[in-house]
């Protein structure tokens, strides 16, 4: 169950903390790099989209009540997706 708060955010989202360390060394070793845009939402909390640093292929996007944990989601989502799948693929093929 995922309840939301005043502001209108997920207040019991759970999430990863390792997650983006986890991509980090997912796509290096590849010599890839992700990278994240955070915006605050007019709502409350934050909205993160990653991509990869230099390309711009958008991997996942996650939104949390801190920059952070949306941050940390979005990672999470782009290790579980299908794009991320497709880059390390591609890139094995180089």
């Amino acid at each position: 169950n995922i309840s939301l708060d005043n502001t209108g955010s997920r207040s019991d989202v759970t999430y990863d903390k390792n997650a983006s360390a986890t991509l980090y060394t997912t796509l290096g070793s590849v010599n890839l790099f992700p990278c994240y845009d955070v915006n605050m939402l007019e709502s409350g909390g934050f909205h993160s989209v990653c991509s990869i640093m230099g390309v711009g292929t958008v991997l996942a996007e996650g939104t949390g009540r801190s920059k952070k944990i949306a941050q940390h989601i979005s990672a999470n989502n782009a290790l579980h997706g299908q794009a991320l799948q497709q880059v390390m693929k591609n890139a094995g093929s180089l």
